[in-house]
């Protein structure tokens, strides 16, 4: 009954407030809340039809200037913006919100400086305009944006083939000077992405979406500013005098002290999903973010000699001295799969698992007699373990091998055979280990030396490459004619696409975007740099080397980490030097983001910067350089 009470109200004041809805009416997801926001003052008269019309330039900044007002900014005692000019608009609203740093123009010549009034705004520039509203410096209008609601969130925008647009960028492209906005926007709850992990930063903007998004800023302002996604981060921090690890929150307070070690002078583990492994002797248990010891309701009372977190729901451990393997349940730690192992996660995100016998057999190998087959990522069998062999799904298929079977099945995501007419000759070769979809990697077996060849047997890799993999935008990384050589880009076909690769990075560095580097015993001096590439093969950015302190990592998205030694004056071997290395972060147009001198080693860890510093103390930084703690 409530809730039609509910129901009915919020059609009455939608009705009393907007006459014009009978014919010009929000989208109806987004009634209720436009409805709300009219009441609340936040959306102008002006404003107040064309509600899937792309919002401008000018229209984003008349919601603004009603926020802020609303909110108590008084634009007469702070009349400075009278004295902000613009070539192409007089608009007052315009002038106040750039006054307040939030918006800039877009070009300025001998005329001046241009706004655009009328331009569409994206996505992303939304999202900046709404987090540097929050760095305006006055808390009792908006508060400001807490770090722990700037911690990175790694989308998959960047994970799909590229789509070029009329000015020649590509659509899912994240902007460096936005990413600060987007995360601080998504963290904060202010404006949410658009499903499947995915921002869209540069789709349009409308005016029912604008019109929502002020009402959860005005939401979230009313509610001090503290709502956080990011809430329950967690992070690693050091006690020099203890040589122990614990765990902060992003405001700095340590949430669990310092009682653990590493794993064999290692960091320990990064929380995943809301738990973490931590070891104790030789062993391992899982923590909640609280500290909690969880995944206690089995035999083992929650200590395995080995743990693999799947998902916020389930769990891999070896149990037993390591004579099997379970999947159980968290947080309570039920089993949920008797004698099963998670193994490699495959490009569709799920797990190759192992099905291992019931009876330990004898000797060292706990893998004699089992069977292989899949789980999604809550550990839920989807394919039975029916195979002795079973690799990546790619396109919707994989290759498997049955027990004693030479030759493999292709099977579909239903464990349907799709075929058994594998057309590749093992006469000739050897499976060498590694199949995505259709391509399977084969070995000769006179040279010994790789390839790749579909299911069917058609020649894509000829069998004189080594340390063979699949990008994740559909190309092969090889290694070259030697041993000891580096290696290229090819596509699906097998033509080559790039100049050589260094033999030690060989890899793609974030979705369509290839790091390479030339070193020699000379490099210290200058000769060596860190290149990145496209696809194609052309040069993105050129870095010197120096000399190499680490190799190039990235956050999956658009920004990529080096670290390199930068010899100072009085220093021309390019060795360490006491002060460290440089850790330098730069977009993939090879735009400086960021840089730290000091650090021992530094790389990703969920889109956020972990950086070990010379005494062993760890700090967390955002890749535009932002400390978190």
């Amino acid at each position: 009954m409530k809730r039609w009470i509910v129901a009915i109200l919020t059609v009455f004041l939608f009705a009393i407030n907007t006459p014009a809805f009978a014919t010009d009416t929000p989208s109806s997801w987004a009634q209720g809340d436009i409805a709300v926001a009219i009441t609340e003052g936040l959306v102008p008269g002006s404003l107040q039809s064309g509600w899937q019309d792309n919002i401008t330039r000018v229209d984003f900044c008349n919601l603004i200037v009603t926020l802020l007002e609303k909110r108590g900014y008084d634009f007469d005692k702070n009349d400075g913006w009278k004295l902000v000019a613009f070539a192409d608009t007089n608009n007052e609203n315009v002038k106040k919100v750039k006054l307040l740093g939030i918006i800039e123009g877009k070009k300025t010549d001998a005329s001046g400086t241009y706004f655009y009034p009328n331009d569409s705004i994206t996505r992303q520039e939304a999202a900046k305009m709404l987090y540097s509203i929050t760095k305006i410096g006055l808390s009792s209008v908006i508060p400001t944006a807490s770090n722990g609601q700037l911690i990175p969130h790694v989308f998959d925008d960047r994970n799909y083939p590229a789509k070029i647009m009329d000015n020649n960028m590509e659509y899912s492209y994240l902007a460096s000077w936005a990413r600060t906005g987007i995360d601080f926007c998504y963290n904060s709850g202010i404006m949410a992405g658009v499903g499947g992990n995915c921002f869209d930063p540069n789709g349009t903007y409308t005016r029912e979406q604008s019109c929502i998004t002020m009402l959860r800023m005005n939401q979230w302002a009313n509610n001090g500013g503290t709502f956080s996604k990011s809430s329950n981060a967690r992070f690693i921090y050091y006690d020099t005098a203890t040589g122990l690890y614990g765990y902060k929150d992003a405001a700095g307070n340590v949430v669990i002290k310092a009682q653990y070690s590493g794993d064999e002078g290692s960091f320990p583990n990064e929380f995943t999903y809301g738990y973490v492994t931590v070891k104790q002797g030789n062993s391992f248990s899982i923590l909640n973010i609280n500290g909690e010891k969880v995944a206690v309701n089995n035999r083992w009372n929650g200590v395995f000699d080995d743990v693999m977190i799947l998902s916020g729901s389930r769990a891999g451990v070896y149990v037993d001295n390591w004579k099997t393997g379970m999947i159980i349940s968290l947080p309570d730690g039920k089993v949920t799969t008797e004698n099963s192992l998670a193994s490699n996660k495959c490009r569709n995100g799920w797990y190759q698992y192992w099905k291992l016998p019931e009876q330990p057999p004898d000797g060292p190998n706990p893998f004699k007699g089992a069977q292989m087959g899949y789980l999604d990522e809550e550990g839920n069998v989807i394919i039975q373990a029916q195979y002795e062999k079973v690799c990546d799904f790619c396109d919707g298929v994989s290759v498997v091998f049955q027990k004693g079977a030479s030759n493999p099945y292709l099977i579909d995501e239903a464990g349907t055979i799709v075929s058994k007419d594998c057309g590749i000759d093992f006469s000739k070769y050897l499976f060498g280990g590694f199949a995505w979809g259709k391509y399977m990697v084969v070995q000769d077996k006179n040279t010994s030396r790789k390839g790749v060849m579909t299911f069917d047997g058609k020649s894509i890799l000829q069998c004189d490459k080594n340390n063979i993999h699949l990008t994740r935008d559909g190309h092969f990384i090889a290694g070259g004619d030697t041993g000891l050589g580096g290696g290229f880009l090819y596509d699906l076909n097998g033509a080559c696409m790039s100049a050589e690769f260094d033999q030690y990075n060989n890899y793609e560095i974030c979705y369509g975007r290839y790091g390479f580097a030339f070193s020699s015993g000379n490099s210290g001096n200058g000769d060596g740099y860190y290149r990145l590439c496209d696809a194609s093969g052309g040069k993105i950015s050129e870095t010197p080397m120096g000399n190499c302190a680490g190799g190039p990592s990235s956050d999956g998205g658009s920004a990529i980490l080096y670290s390199i030694y930068i010899d100072p004056p009085d220093n021309s071997t390019g060795l360490a030097v006491p002060e460290g290395a440089w850790s330098i972060v730069i977009d993939d147009t090879g735009k400086e983001l960021w840089r730290t001198v000091g650090m021992k080693y530094a790389n990703f860890i969920n889109g956020t910067i972990r950086v070990e510093r010379i005494d062993g103390t760890i700090e967390y930084y955002t890749p535009n350089g932002i400390k978190l703690c």
